[in-house]
């Protein structure tokens, strides 16, 4: 019995041995920002997209675009009016789409080019 307690404890201690943070970022959304969304695109690195409140009959989209070493590249922002609300999302391997419609049936397609 105790032989299995030892062997288990090694295997134990081994797994646990394996686990290494190689890098870590934090993020601020700053402005009031809010439901942050990440879109991955393999070696052009991700997208964060988010949004802040509805202001003075506008909101504003944020996409910050950062690198795979972590590094932020650029950012960009969108002002719809604040009747439109993201419906769905669409990722290829170079852009990513989004459809924002409004209650009264009108519809935006935005289109964000990784390569860009």
């Amino acid at each position: 019995m105790r032989f299995f307690l030892f062997l288990f404890t090694l295997v134990l201690g081994y797994s646990y041995a394996q686990v290494e943070t190689v890098k870590r970022i934090e993020f601020d959304l700053k402005d009031d920002y809010f439901g942050e969304s990440i879109y991955e695109f393999g070696e052009d690195g991700f997208i964060i997209l988010a949004n802040t409140k509805a202001s003075s009959g506008e909101v504003n989209w944020k996409f910050d675009k950062y690198d795979n070493e972590l590094e932020f590249v650029k950012s960009l922002e969108l002002s719809l009016p604040k009747e439109y609300y993201k419906d769905e999302t669409f990722r290829d391997d170079n852009n990513l789409y989004l459809l924002f419609k409004s209650r009264k049936g009108d519809y935006r397609v935005v289109r964000y080019s990784i390569k860009t």
